[in-house]
């Protein structure tokens, strides 16, 4: 691997380090928010977002892996 792709594969390893930490900092606001919260709707949205995000977290770990 010459040098230009070695430094490309670490910019795009930051770069999906970067959304993991977020996707994870957004699935801990929103388990914070599920336990402030109460009522059907409510926590039918905020299970449902959590449930995108948690797959979001998947799919960003399985593309890092993939660099590694």
């Amino acid at each position: 691997m010459d040098k230009a792709e070695e430094a490309r594969r670490l910019a795009d390893r930051i770069a999906i380090d970067d959304r993991i930490a977020a996707v994870r900092a957004n699935i801990a606001q929103l388990t914070e928010q599920a336990a402030g919260m109460s009522g059907g709707a409510t926590e039918e949205l905020i299970a449902s977002r959590i449930e995108h995000q948690e797959e979001m977290l998947a799919n960003l770990l399985a593309e890092r892996a993939r660099l590694e």
